[in-house]
């Protein structure tokens, strides 16, 4: 799918990054983190996020030029089913709040 250079840009830095091509989930958790957010706690929203997104572009039938998205997402390794913990999982090493 085609993107303009002009939407490429995130308009803040994540974990040192500006481009939405250069960051993946790693960059989203480490981010997250720098905030002062637990790392469990971290991954569980990010992962949490990413699984609402996968679901809603499931769900909804993609506009033209779009069609790329499901793959896109799979390619990022931004969605994998495999254990995610969800956002209610709070652990004694992690018990700072969203």
């Amino acid at each position: 799918m085609y993107l303009d250079a002009a939407f490429k840009s995130t308009d803040h830095v994540i974990n040192g990054k500006t481009s939405i091509d250069a960051i993946d989930i790693d960059d989203l958790n480490a981010e997250a983190k720098s905030w002062g957010i637990g790392a469990r706690r971290a991954d569980a929203a990010v992962r949490s996020c990413m699984e609402r997104v996968h679901s809603s572009v499931d769900r909804v039938a993609l506009p033209f030029g779009a069609e790329q998205a499901r793959s896109n997402l799979k390619r990022l390794r931004l969605w994998h089913r495999c254990s995610w913990p969800t956002l209610s999982v709070q652990t004694s090493e992690d018990s700072d709040s969203i």
